[in-house]
């Protein structure tokens, strides 16, 4: 991991004013992303920032795919997949821990304050999305999701 390359992501992190706290052992941000001014409800989404030798890897879980019934999956991966080609700047994926991510990836090359941003903005907002038009079609898993948050 670069030095320089995470000395930028502080810096970016400082200037949106989000929290982090950077983990030495696994060589990764840990952010807590405030959702009140968007949501109204007091809650942090939790996340990380990872940084390899090409890539920066900005990722929110969502929640774990096997909280799902069987039937259920195949209504929100078909969600998850049309959002993921209708909304600008968002991703989901599925992590392989089974986790549902909202994720974003930079190529350290490509790496400026205006493309962060972007990206971390496009982020937040594949977060509250979840959370306001895709979590209400599944409300009886929302007690499995909101353990992703911090209240």
């Amino acid at each position: 991991m670069s030095e320089k390359v995470r000395r930028e992501i502080e810096g970016f992190l400082q200037q949106i004013g989000i929290e982090y706290e950077f983990d030495e052992k696994n060589k990764v941000f840990e952010i807590a992303l405030p959702l009140e001014p968007f949501i109204g409800v007091k809650l942090e989404a939790k996340g990380f920032i990872s940084i390899g030798e090409q890539w920066v890897l900005t990722a929110i879980p969502l929640m774990n795919i096997a909280a799902l019934r069987e039937e259920d999956k195949l209504i929100i991966l078909e969600k998850l997949l049309k959002n993921n080609f209708n909304l600008s700047e968002v991703n989901y994926g599925l992590a392989d821990t089974g986790d549902i991510v909202v994720h974003a990836e930079s190529h350290i090359e490509a790496l400026n304050y205006k493309n962060f941003q972007v990206e971390f903005y496009g982020i937040i907002f594949g977060v509250i999305y979840f959370l306001k038009e895709i979590l209400p079609s599944i409300r009886k898993y929302e007690e499995t999701v909101w353990r992703y948050y911090i209240r």
